[in-house]
């Protein structure tokens, strides 16, 4: 919204609190009028006298003269208000600003002149001194008395929201749109209040000019609190709620600081002095909500969130979510679901106009579909005015906008309300009313302190070259040429041991060509021998020229030997592997078509019937994302596309027949009127459901999560991303995604999820909680702030140093030179790892090695033990570089060795992939679970195998519990660490697959 909100005021506002003509102006416009004051015939007579004396001078520009027989004048008769208006003309005039203040205060102050004129020129020189939040209340109190007044509440709407007073700017922007008086920055505002940015240099330069008014730093605090960087909110509001203890907004948000950096002690200190009204602020309640919800008192809680959302958070998606959290803990999931379906509906109201914004606020379809959503959520008043302006927009016409603005037009009279009966929360979720909250500490977190850590030594070195790899993904391109949106996200790998000798191969695509035609150079294989690489792609008849992005590994036909699926712009390719080293492409055979740019794709048996499915992720549809370059909005030179440039691109799902065909089952199996633009995926058991399920991430649109549904005769997918929370953040914001890691990174026995985006916007680590649903924890867990200023593609959580716990690591790089310092376009890749106080810290890039020391254009991540030590590498795919492939190198303390067993499963009652099995077993008395996934995040593939580390040497695993798929379950007893296993569904015992020499660490 940050663009949008700056649109809006710097179009209404500054031209009236800013403009040099209009103040010169001032002198000539006030005409004489009667005193209110009687006078006697000879103070009259000498009153006038002074005031033709004091035109003359006027007229003569002796302001000196002029403002002395004024002066006169309002000595003889203090109330006259026509002198006294003068002064502060003059004043003006000769650059005594706060002379000028105190002549138009003193006028005013009166009680009963509040004459727009007049008000205006007051609020003008306030803002010149730097003191804005005095024209908000002088506004306010205007338009008390002068409610019709059109421009000054837009003025005043503009200036509270670059002032972060949002609440201020809804009420009179809600009275413009009921007067038809909205515009187009005023909708948007409206649409989303709370993701409108208060104006940084205004705040700034208000704290310049009036230093001894500290509020302004209420702006650049809730600039903060949107990149949740609460300990400068905190340190910026802590002078503000003492030298301004009734600024109720500043003080809401102090507090909401102090709960997030969890200062329990500074937090009782805030609840102890409560301005007035502060009870009657949402965001009073919201904080009261979380802190109920920290003390485990979820009743409570439920019932603070409701209160907010009934004093003006009806659309504040983070409280929704809070409340949704709190019911279904209650286990009143009917309302729970009900209010994550308003969330949806806010979530798809916030992409519409976002695609908006992107078009350039001309797309008529975008418009158009705001309407709709508006009306959906009940805001009739809202949806006739944006389905008005689509009207007007020339671009992406829509055949149905005249009849739907009819429709929605017709619902509305004179004594229409805001928002229609029976739409609200309140309507739907009914809870006993909250007058006030317990604010004790005894259950919540306390501060703790925690040892250092002791951490291994990561070092992952670039041995691709030494190792034979010599991939390029698109070798001859340019910089220039990656501004093609296609061609900026790179391309994809991944691991096949397609001829079975227990060394991971690699698949690799390649993109020298162009979308929708077949003139690339082939995508490569290169075969593993003995840590060495060979590219085969010609001797193992692996021919792939399309303009490949995804590749995906698996066992289609369960015939034992690994397929390879790639996924490309046009009709994606399946080539089945022939068991004797080579491949045939099998596409049209196995009944696959379809012209489609598609980016990430899965193998894996999605509806449980032991058969291999295909689950496709694709981007955008059309054809004009390859045949008409975007250029710069501001220099016209060739620029990158954004996503919502383009119709958004249905995925696309095939079921295994069992004769090893596919058939689209597309629209059988997934109901959703609501695509998105697909980049990465990962499949597997996610939810609390049954079966397994596909999670996308979708670039600058809500990502889906593809639950199974066995529930009724027919096999269904249902999304339920915005049920689970894991469609948008915690600030209830579609973000760009790209990349996936999957794994029980907080070591709680069940699947969290971390995504990447944007620069700009943070990572997101879904936290996954025992009732199934996901919260975004990135903040609270320290992974959001260090990735504010990347962009991230491919990421893993993987165990480097074999010690049972993940590390986290993320490959970055932008998708155009922007030329700016402060945002390159060659990025370095991150390791994380969590330390003993849960909290995720960046290692220095220093330490990690030379690969990390640099910038890269990283895209696809894939993990893989490439040389077989019993330490797993790292592959990644780069733009204008070739691939690089980490070797692992990190050892652990002496003192500390550690030993790893690893898995590979093999379905029987199962499909033979046995994507989805889920592993559990104890390690050193920690419970460990594992997941087999497939999909893999980001275009990519890792190495089907399940290692469990932290074994200490000469240990045994006493018990490894496998649930497969099918619902079978079998335990394991006695399985040495440093050896690999074979476990194949049913059997009583798993195989020792081979030994690696150096599997000890």
């Amino acid at each position: 919204m940050r663009t949008a909100s700056s649109r809006f005021v710097l179009s209404v506002i500054l031209p009236a609190v800013c403009s040099s003509l209009a103040l010169a102006i001032i002198l000539t416009s006030t005409g004489c009028r009667p005193s209110s004051t009687p006078q006697t015939p000879a103070k009259e007579t000498s009153r006038t006298n002074h005031w033709n004396l004091a035109e003359r001078a006027i007229r003569m520009g002796d302001w000196a003269t002029a403002e002395s027989r004024l002066r006169e004048v309002v000595i003889e008769d203090p109330q006259n208000y026509d002198a006294l208006e003068r002064l502060g003309d003059l004043a003006s005039r000769r650059g005594r600003c706060e002379d000028a203040i105190g002549f138009y205060r003193e006028i005013v102050d009166q009680g009963d002149h509040f004459r727009p004129e007049l008000i205006d020129k007051l609020c003008r020189h306030l803002m010149i001194a730097g003191k804005p939040f005095e024209v908000v209340d002088l506004q306010q109190e205007c338009l008390i008395r002068h409610p019709q007044l059109v421009q000054q509440r837009s003025s005043l709407a503009g200036l509270a929201s670059m002032l972060g007073l949002e609440r201020v700017a809804v009420e009179h922007l809600k009275w413009l749109v009921m007067h038809q008086q909205g515009h187009p920055e005023g909708l948007t505002v409206l649409s989303h209040p709370e993701f409108v940015q208060p104006d940084q240099e205004l705040c700034e330069e208000v704290l310049r000019r009036c230093p001894e008014d500290q509020r302004a730093q209420y702006g650049l605090a809730k600039l903060d609190a949107m990149k949740w960087n609460w300990r400068q909110v905190a340190s910026r509001l802590e002078t503000v709620v003492e030298q301004h203890d009734q600024f109720v907004p500043a003080y809401c948000l102090y507090g909401r600081a102090l709960l997030e950096l969890n200062d329990i002690e500074a937090f009782e200190r805030w609840q102890k002095r409560p301005p007035a009204g502060a009870d009657t602020s949402p965001d009073f309640w919201m904080i009261a909500g979380m802190w109920a919800d920290r003390g485990d008192d979820s009743l409570l809680a439920a019932r603070a969130f409701l209160k907010s959302i009934r004093l003006g958070n009806e659309s504040h998606s983070d409280t929704l979510r809070q409340l949704a959290h709190s019911l279904s803990k209650l286990q009143r999931d009917a309302e729970a679901k009900l209010v994550y379906q308003r969330i949806g509906k806010l979530t798809q109201l916030h992409d519409a106009t976002k695609t908006l914004f992107e078009r350039s606020g001309q797309s008529q379809s975008a418009a158009t579909e705001v309407a709709k959503v508006m009306h959906d959520l009940g805001r009739i008043w809202e949806a006739e005015a944006w389905a008005r302006l689509a009207l007007t927009l020339p671009q992406d016409r829509s055949l149905e906008l005249q009849k739907q603005y009819l429709a929605i037009r017709s619902k509305i009279r004179t004594d229409t309300p805001w928002r229609l009966p029976g739409s609200s929360v309140g309507d739907f979720v009914r809870l006993a009313d909250i007058a006030g909250i317990t604010w004790e500490s005894t259950k919540h977190e306390v501060s703790q302190s925690v040892e250092q850590d002791e951490i291994a030594c990561y070092v992952l070195e670039d041995h691709a070259s030494r190792l034979g790899l010599h991939h390029s993904t698109a070798p001859s391109l340019s910089d220039r040429d990656m501004h093609w949106v296609y061609r900026s996200l790179g391309g994809g790998a991944a691991t096949i041991d397609f001829d079975l000798d227990g060394w991971p191969d690699l698949a690799l695509a390649v993109q020298t060509g162009h979308p929708f035609q077949e003139d690339s150079n082939s995508d490569q294989i290169y075969r593993n021998q003995d840590g060495y690489f060979d590219e085969v792609a010609s001797m193992a008849g692996f021919d792939c020229q399309h303009f490949s992005h995804g590749m995906t590994t698996g066992d289609y036909n369960s015939d034992g030997f690994p397929d390879l699926f790639v996924s490309t712009i046009g009709v994606n390719q399946l080539f089945r592997n022939n068991g004797d080293g080579t491949f045939t492409n099998v596409t049209d055979q196995v009944g696959l078509s379809g012209q489609f740019w598609t980016c990430s794709s899965a193998i894996a048996d999605i509806n449980g019937d032991s058969i291999a499915d295909l689950f496709e992720v694709n981007y955008c549809g059309g054809s004009q994302f390859h045949m008409h370059p975007c250029r710069d909005r501001t220099t016209g030179d060739v620029s990158h596309c954004t996503p919502l440039d383009f119709p958004s691109q249905t995925d696309r799902v095939w079921v295994g027949r069992g004769d090893g065909s596919f058939m689209d089952a597309t629209d059988d199996w997934m109901k959703s009127d609501q695509p998105g633009r697909g980049l990465g995926l990962v499949v597997g058991q996610l939810d609390n459901r049954p079966g397994i399920d596909v999670y996308v991430a979708n670039d600058m649109t809500a990502n889906h999560l593809w639950s199974s549904d066995h529930s009724g005769s027919v096999f269904e997918l249902d999304e339920v991303g915005t049920l689970c929370g894991v469609a948008v953040s915690g600030q209830s914001l579609s973000q760009a995604s790209m990349g996936i890691a999957a794994a029980d990174a907080d070591d709680d026995g069940d699947l969290d999820l971390f995504v990447t985006h944007f620069s700009d916007e943070h990572n997101t680590f879904y936290e996954r909680s025992p009732n199934g649903y996901w919260s975004d924890r990135s903040h609270r867990v320290g992974l959001a702030a260090p990735s504010m200023k990347w962009l991230g593609f491919g990421t893993q959580f993987v165990d480097l140093d074999n010690d049972g716990s993940h590390e986290l690591i993320v490959a970055n790089g932008h998708i155009s030179d922007l030329g700016r310092d402060d945002v390159p376009y060659r990025m370095p890749a991150q390791l994380f790892y969590r330390g003993g106080d849960h909290q995720w810290r960046e290692m220095s890039r220093d330490m990690l090695g030379d690969y990390f020391r640099q910038g890269h254009l990283g895209r696809s991540l894939i993990t893989l033990d490439a040389n077989r030590d019993g330490l797993i590498d790292v592959l990644v795919t780069q733009l204008s570089e070739e691939t690089a492939l980490l070797i692992n190198q990190t050892g652990r303390p002496v003192d500390k060795p550690s030993a790893t067993i690893n898995l590979m499963l093999q379905g029987t009652g199962s499909h033979r992939d046995a994507v989805g099995a889920e592993i559990m077993t104890t390690v050193d008395g920690k419970n460990v679970y594992r997941q087999l996934t497939a999909g893999d995040g980001y275009m990519g593939t890792n190495q089907k195998r399940i290692s469990i580390g932290g074994f200490s040497v000469g240990s045994t695993a006493h018990d490894v519990t496998i649930r497969w798929p099918s619902g079978q379950v079998n335990r394991y007893h006695g399985l040495d660490p440093g050896k690999d296993y074979l476990v194949v569904e049913g059997t009583p015992q798993p195989y020792p697959y081979s030994t690696p020499s150096t599997s000890l660490r």
